[in-house]
C-alpha cells in the first residue's frame, strides 16, 4: 500500500522549517491551491444570494484564528461565520478558540431567551456543499 502523503498542516511546519522535498512543495502548493478554490466557490455562492461578504486576503499583520468568511444578509436579518477546510485540513488551535468561544456566546444568548439562530457559526469543507448551498440562500 503506497504511503499517504503529509497532511497539509505538517507540510506547511516543514516549509517553515525550510525541510519540504520537491514533491511535497508541490502537495503544499496544490493544497493551498484547493483551499484557495473552495473558498472562491462559497464566496461566489454567497454573493449570489445577495450578501455582504469578508475575507481577510492577507492576514500575515492579522491576529490568528479570525474565520475565514464573515457574512451578513440584511433582508433576512443574518450574521454567517465560516471557517473553510480542504478535506485534510485542521483547525489550528487559535481557530477552535474563535469557533468555541462563538458558540458560548450563542448558547449564553439562548439560554437567555435571545434569538442566537441568526448569527451561525460554520465549519465546512468541499463535501459539504449541499449544507453551503442550503445556509447561504434567500429562502430556507
Amino acid at each position: 500500500m503506497p504511503a499517504r502523503p503529509p497532511r497539509r498542516a505538517a507540510l506547511v511546519r516543514r516549509a517553515e522549517r525550510r525541510t519540504l522535498t520537491i514533491e511535497e512543495a508541490r502537495q503544499l502548493v496544490q493544497a493551498l491551491e484547493e483551499e484557495e478554490a473552495f473558498l472562491q466557490r462559497v464566496r461566489d455562492w454567497a454573493l449570489l444570494n445577495q450578501w455582504l461578504v469578508y475575507h481577510t486576503r492577507r492576514s500575515d499583520d492579522s491576529d490568528a484564528g479570525f474565520f475565514d468568511l464573515y457574512a451578513l444578509h440584511v433582508a433576512m436579518g443574518r450574521i454567517l461565520h465560516a471557517e473553510l477546510k480542504t478535506a485534510e485540513g485542521d483547525l489550528s488551535l487559535k481557530q477552535q478558540v474563535w469557533g468555541e468561544a462563538l458558540c458560548l456566546i450563542l448558547d449564553a444568548w439562548g439560554a437567555a431567551g435571545l434569538n442566537p439562530q441568526r448569527v451561525e457559526y460554520h465549519l465546512w469543507q468541499p463535501s459539504d456543499w449541499p449544507e453551503i448551498e442550503a445556509a447561504f440562500r434567500w429562502l430556507r
